[in-house]
């Protein structure tokens, strides 16, 4: 059994490396890391800004709940959080969200942006995904 520290529970220790594919056949590496806790909270609000739920009070004892999406917004919203999450989960500091966002082709943004999400334990439910955490090796 482990002792559980605070860099354990930060992800601080852990890295990998994700493999890139150019335009022209070119190969690259970038490190990456998990995402903190609070950070891990931001994307989510990034990549849900566009769900709306409204609650109605019917009765007393009843309320009536609503879904609201729109498919364009939730699209945007989801490829935003990739770009924040591969800007906060790679380890070169001197990839911000605008250079993720001006410089990078936009399949390296999904592939990096979700697996960061995956070892920071977060897993895209309609994909019938579980969980690949690193926290769980």
């Amino acid at each position: 059994m482990k002792e559980l520290t605070p860099d354990l529970l930060d992800g601080i220790k852990y890295e990998e490396q994700v493999e890139l594919k150019g335009r022209n056949d070119e190969s690259y590496t970038i490190k990456i890391h998990p995402l903190r806790t609070s950070e891990v909270a931001k994307i989510q609000r990034i990549a849900t800004a566009a769900v709306k739920i409204r609650a109605d009070q019917i009765g007393k004892n009843m309320a009536k709940e609503s879904l609201e999406m729109e498919a364009g917004e939730m699209a945007e919203a989801k490829y935003k959080s990739w770009i924040e999450a591969t800007a906060l989960g790679t380890n070169d500091k001197a990839w911000t969200i605008e250079t993720v966002d001006n410089h990078w082709l936009p399949e390296w943004v999904e592939k990096v942006g979700k697996r960061v999400l995956e070892i920071s334990g977060v897993s895209d439910e309609k994909d019938g995904g579980s969980v690949n955490s690193f926290r769980k090796k």
